[in-house]
């Protein structure tokens, strides 16, 4: 079972729809049940605080919260491990930003135990628009531990918060580096394995980068 499932753990949620509605189907994925914040019963909150309301019942003492906002600036960010702040999400939230932030602020908030170095490895596997990182550590649960799999992100603090995220949460094969996937710092050959590829239309702003972008996967593929 890979470390972003959350099975069995209970979140309890205040959002008004539609977002209530996809951030349950989005957590659902990864096994977490999402209730009503009155749950006694919970792991975690989320909490959307531009739909709360003066009757909306406390979080109990001792869980771990986090906010959403469309105004981020109204936060006070609170950290766990490494200095990484956990508690913010604007809106419309990303949801592979929700569940590995999610899956960040559980891990922290139960003390999970990091692993001290990385295991050797035997494959490496390149992950292209990594984003949060969430799928960089998906591949890592798909490949194993003993394959490596480097996320890249265009953004250098995108990239620094997604490796201190899969850090917390116990990702120790997975890194990150801040890249154009249209100027890949890898020599050729570099990589068992690419993915992503099919995200590069999403990100990749012109037709001659996506093809550049494309040409430069080809290129840091063994064989």
């Amino acid at each position: 079972m890979g470390r972003l499932r959350m099975d069995g753990l209970r979140c309890g949620l205040v959002a008004e729809e539609p977002v209530a509605s996809l951030i349950r189907a989005c957590l659902a994925r990864y096994g977490l049940q999402v209730t009503g914040i009155e749950d006694g019963n919970l792991d975690i909150a989320l909490i959307d605080v531009d739909s709360l309301n003066a009757d909306a019942p406390a979080v109990p003492d001792g869980i771990p919260v986090i906010r959403m906002t469309t105004r981020p600036e109204v936060l006070e960010c609170t950290c766990g491990r490494d200095d990484v702040c956990l508690c913010r999400i604007t809106l419309p939230f990303s949801p592979p930003g929700l569940v590995i932030r999610v899956r960040a602020a559980l891990a922290a908030a139960r003390h999970e135990p990091l692993a001290a170095r990385p295991p050797a490895t035997d494959r490496v596997v390149l992950d292209l628009c990594s984003g949060s990182g969430c799928s960089t550590c998906e591949a890592a649960d798909t490949h194993g531990p003993a394959t490596l799999v480097v996320g890249v992100e265009r953004s250098p603090d995108g990239a620094l918060e997604a490796h201190a995220l899969a850090r917390i949460i116990g990702y120790p094969n997975v890194a990150f580096v801040a890249a154009d996937a249209a100027a890949l710092p890898f020599g050729d050959g570099s990589f068992d394995e690419v993915s992503g590829e099919e995200q590069l239309g999403n990100w990749v702003r012109s037709p001659e980068a996506l093809e550049r972008a494309q040409a430069e996967a080809r290129s840091v593929l063994r064989g």
